[in-house]
């Protein structure tokens, strides 16, 4: 039969052993548990580094597409003022010197020369009115009237010129100077206008 003592000297062991095993538990559940964590933080982190690239990416991305698109707003917005410049620069060309070229031919005597310069003052009104045509989307209706109105005291000044058969006497070529050089400065004003405000643009 075991002694009070011995039953002691089982308790202890027990209880040694018994704190021995638990300690050793602890310890590996430590272990694991750390290792759980480490596996946890590591996966965090690659799925972090992953959205993380991803999103830098889709920044690259999208910086690019928009230098993309702002290199095209660009050219377009080149393309525009350079197309409107040609337009106004064929309008000028054409309108600038109208109503002194169809009043010089009020003055020329008869003969091939007149006839060279009637023919060449028809293509000249033909080229304005296609300059026309091609400027309007950048004049007001009211400019357009302009334009318009001293197209029509050209041709009206050009039929008279081709229906003469000498030089028109002084008072005649003073009348139409009268009826041309006001609608011709009007125009040349709007073509300023227009010109010098293209010019700021590259200020």
């Amino acid at each position: 039969m075991m002694s009070f003592l011995d039953f002691v000297m089982t308790s202890l062991a027990s209880g040694a052993v018994s704190a021995v095993l638990l300690g050793a538990a602890a310890f590996m559940f430590k272990a694991q548990l750390g290792h759980w964590l480490n596996k946890d933080i590591e996966r965090i982190k690659a799925s972090h580094q992953r959205d993380l690239e991803s999103y830098k990416v889709s920044l690259i991305a999208e910086t690019e597409k928009t230098k993309a698109s702002q290199e095209v707003s660009k050219a377009m917005a080149v393309l525009m003022v350079e197309k409107k410049f040609a337009a106004l620069n064929r309008l000028h060309l054409a309108v600038e010197l109208q109503a002194s070229n169809v009043l010089g031919l009020l003055s020329i005597h008869t003969g091939e020369k007149r006839s060279a310069d009637i023919q060449a003052m028809n293509i000249s009104v033909k080229e304005l009115m296609g300059a026309f045509r091609n400027a309007s989307i950048y004049f007001t209706s009211e400019e357009m009237e302009c334009f318009y109105r001293l197209a029509n005291k050209v041709q009206g000044a050009l039929g008279m010129a081709m229906g003469l058969s000498k030089p028109a006497d002084a008072k005649t070529v003073e009348a139409q100077e009268l009826n041309l050089f006001p609608a011709q400065a009007a125009v040349n004003e709007i073509m300023r206008r227009r010109l010098d405000a293209m010019l700021r643009m590259t200020d």
